[in-house]
């Protein structure tokens, strides 16, 4: 469902990943790489869609085996505004795939390394749900794990 028409305004959700680095991380080496377009305009709440990219890449920054940083990918494709975030040398099980968007779940991985609740998938989840998209894992075991948030593109009326 669409979020309020009061809430709502033009994001620029290639702003969003860049603005996000220096919060995530004090050290530039680690700060996502971020290959995006220059506008990638979407409708919706700015701060919601805000916290939805920051637990993505937080998620990355936290899992990464590689000593990479996560990298955030942005294309527009037709009607659609594609975030992919990747996590350098993490690969995830079909089986735990299925889990990761469920709230409070942490694999035992995540509980012996990480601190969290287990609820930045959901969230990010639940955040792009109300703006008429998704987040969906889209990699398969044998490759980096990478995660999708999928919105529809901005608009005019």
């Amino acid at each position: 469902a669409e979020p309020p028409a009061a809430d709502t305004e033009a994001v620029n959700l290639a702003d969003l990943p860049r603005e996000s680095g220096t919060l995530l991380s004090p050290e530039p080496l680690l700060r996502p790489q971020v290959v995006a377009v220059d506008e990638a305009l979407v409708r919706g709440d700015k701060d919601l869609l805000r916290t939805a990219v920051i637990n993505l890449l937080d998620n990355a920054l936290k899992f990464g085996r590689s000593g990479a940083p996560p990298r955030a990918e942005i294309v527009v494709r037709e009607d659609r505004v594609l975030l992919r975030v990747t996590t350098p040398g993490l690969r995830i099980s079909a089986s735990e795939g299925t889990r990761l968007f469920e709230r409070f779940d942490r694999g035992p991985e995540a509980r012996a390394e990480q601190p969290g609740h287990g609820l930045g998938l959901s969230l990010a989840r639940h955040v792009a749900r109300m703006h008429g998209g998704d987040v969906v894992l889209i990699s398969p075991e044998t490759e980096d794990t990478g995660f999708l948030l999928d919105l529809p593109a901005w608009r005019s009326a």
